[in-house]
């Protein structure tokens, strides 16, 4: 905030000097970041460079500076609010229709029609002010406008009533292929987008809602009558139109950073006061859309202050801090009521109050322990977990890496599923990545490509974060595991499922089934079913995948949403005594057709209930030109054991025999020899 000396002590009972006035507003919390000595009009001035926060709008004003000074001395304040609003009427009396489309974005509309009013120069007081911030002046009714932002910090307006076509005001969102050209010299038309908050008059948008007036509806040396809007308008709607043209001004400024609804009808008067000062004419009565909330009341108990800040204050100085602030303090008991002022959106609880008690009366009384007494409290289960699946892909081998969430419409094309969208990001710095990622899998392969250009490395990698899509319902935000890793020898993904079922095993207790399952960037691949439900799914990289990200060989690629399988940890483990009795082992070697799946070979096997029956276990798989195209070889292991003996080779030959014909008979399989 660019703030003048002059302007400041303007608004005080008796002037302040430069270095005071810094001194004070640092210790207030506005730290001075510089001071510059500028010429104007009136002679030399001094402008500040005070850094605020963003939840002090107030101070975004030379106002809400003076009264930061007021009660850091015993100055008073020259408070130019102090006025008495019109009350409004409704739109037949005022000459203007209000129509307000969008009350969830425009929360108070007020307007004004003023006649005969003169445009010239600006009184040497006002443009003075102004030029020590480093603006120029144009005309008495621009900069009555400036100066009320400038004191008040309340944006507002003023359009040429001939210009506005059809006598009425519409607050809504712009139309399809609607254009305006926005004020200043340099400035370009603009296409507006449907999401936008225009004023429109009858035929078309006259100004960017908050962000910036349009030309065509500007104050010129013609104009004899004047509209003047005072309105709040959500930061939100503002930011995302100011973001979206890449237009910033000092009102969208103060409008993002939330103007109180309840300064419109003060500021309104304000305005009318200066330009009926300085430019002449007759102002109509106002019409206002919306309804300004009533002032919120807070109460500050005296005990709880001296618990919170450990010193005793006492009363009259608590009263004294609120009262300079413009809080209207009102002593009962051991209780004050307070009223916050028009400019402070900050300001809604007990705490609040003793927070500004503290800083008026100088955080450096408050006492500072020289130790202080924590308590370690343990991680959160789910943070466990994490670390936990963290250490095993170490463990494993792999290095973890930390991408950039934003990836193209391209890469995130070829990981979206049917009914899913790439989330978009609505800003233009995002250029030719404005889509949030929906996997990790495609931003591993960026970083194993460029990996292997650098070093001719494949080293295997991982990452644990966030990825995102879009759906009818609105948007998913999930934690995924991603673990990419280079196949050595022949593509398998029996070394990337081994790590999977692992890590799922050690969150939940459980092993997952794979489905097969047909994906953009997997060939061949699967889905991991738990209970149920799809956790993840894991694959070979498509050809298309690998040339994308200049990938060498073969890769194998997993997926891993850790929600369902944080919320299992810890999983419950049971412990059983070791077998008693030996078990014996078979190994099936089966020809069957590359179409069979390992999932259909075991369920099937599990589902004869065997006598004596174990487990099976897959061992591995052969192709070659031995067997007919189409073919391979599989091998299993059959585990047979009693609870109480131990078996003979004669008691499993039919369990065996018996697992030989369900698998011819279901699936075609032959037994190689």
């Amino acid at each position: 905030m660019d703030a003048s000396l002059r302007w400041i002590n303007a608004l005080l009972d008796r002037p302040i000097e430069c270095e005071e006035a810094a001194d004070l507003l640092t210790r207030a919390g506005f730290p001075v970041e510089h001071t510059e000595v500028v010429s104007t009009r009136l002679g030399e001035d001094v402008r500040l460079d005070v850094e605020t926060t963003s939840n002090r709008g107030d101070c975004n004003a030379h106002l809400g500076l003076a009264r930061e000074v007021v009660a850091l001395t015993d100055r008073k304040l020259k408070d130019p609010t102090n006025l008495e609003p019109t009350p409004p009427v409704s739109s037949a009396e005022a000459g203007v229709v209000i129509e307000n489309q969008v009350p969830e974005d425009c929360l108070v509309y007020h307007a004004r029609i003023v006649r005969g009013v003169k445009v010239g120069p600006s009184p040497d007081w006002l443009a003075a002010h102004l030029e020590a911030r480093g603006d120029v002046p144009r005309n008495n009714i621009v900069d009555a406008t400036n100066y009320v932002l400038h004191e008040l910090g309340h944006p507002v307006h003023a359009f040429d009533l001939n210009k506005i076509q059809g006598g009425r005001i519409e607050i809504r969102h712009a139309r399809q292929g609607e254009r305006m050209l926005p004020l200043g010299a340099d400035a370009k038309e603009i296409e507006l987008a449907t999401e936008d908050l225009v004023i429109a008059d009858a035929e078309c948008p006259v100004a960017l809602a908050g962000v910036k007036g349009g030309s065509a509806s500007s104050v010129d040396e013609t104009t004899t009558d004047l509209l003047l809007e005072t309105a709040t308008f959500t930061p939100s709607a503002v930011r995302r139109a100011s973001r979206r043209h890449g237009i910033a001004s000092d009102s969208s400024y103060r409008f993002e950073r939330q103007v109180p609804d309840r300064q419109v009808p003060i500021a309104a008067e304000r305005l009318l006061e200066l330009i009926l000062a300085i430019a002449g004419g007759e102002a109509s009565p106002p019409t206002m859309a919306g309804t300004v909330a009533p002032p919120p009341t807070m109460s500050l108990r005296l005990p709880r202050l001296k618990v919170i800040l450990g010193i005793d204050i006492p009363t009259p100085r608590v009263i004294e801090i609120l009262d300079a602030l413009g809080l209207q303090p009102k002593h009962s008991d051991d209780t004050v009521s307070c009223t916050a002022p028009i400019g402070r959106a900050d300001l809604t609880r007990e705490i609040d109050l003793i927070e500004e008690v503290a800083r008026i009366h100088g955080l450096e009384s408050l006492p500072v322990e020289d130790a202080a007494t924590i308590r370690i409290r343990p991680a959160q289960t789910t943070e466990i977990a994490r670390r936990m699946v963290r250490d095993m892909l170490v463990g494993f081998g792999a290095y973890e890496t930390v991408s950039h969430t934003l990836v193209s419409e391209a890469a995130a094309g070829r990981f979206l599923e049917a009914g899913q969208r790439g989330l978009r990001v609505d800003d233009e710095r995002a250029g030719g990545t404005p889509i949030l990622r929906p996997s990790l899998i495609d931003t591993l392969g960026t970083i194993a490509g460029r990996n292997l250009d650098a070093s001719g490395r494949r080293a295997p990698l991982f990452e644990v974060a966030a990825v995102f899509h879009e759906h009818e319902g609105g948007h998913s935000e999930r934690t995924a595991s991603a673990l990419l890793i280079p196949c050595d020898g022949d593509p398998s993904l029996q070394t990337i499922r081994g790590c999977v079922d692992r890590m799922i095993s050690m969150l939940t207790g459980q092993t997952p089934t794979a489905v097969p399952a047909k994906r953009i960037w997997s060939a061949p691949g699967a889905d991991l079913i738990l209970d149920d439900t799809t956790i993840g799914h894991l694959g070979l990289l498509a050809p298309e995948i690998l040339k994308v990200h200049g990938l060498e060989g073969q890769w194998a690629a997993s997926e891993l949403f850790l929600e369902p399988l944080l919320a299992q940890w810890p999983p419950e483990i049971s412990v059983t005594p070791p077998p008693a009795f030996p078990a014996i082992e078979r190994d099936l070697s089966l020809v069957l057709s590359d179409d069979v799946h390992w999932h259909a070979i075991s369920s099937l096997i599990e589902s004869l209930q065997l006598p004596a029956f174990d487990s099976v276990a897959y061992v591995g798989v052969f192709r070659g030109k031995q067997l007919e195209v189409g073919h391979k070889s599989l091998t299993l292991r059959l585990r047979f054991r009693a609870e109480d003996r131990t078996l003979t080779h004669d008691e499993v030959d039919a369990p065996v025999a018996k697992v030989v014909q369900a698998c011819a008979a279901t699936l075609g399989a032959e037994l190689r020899q």
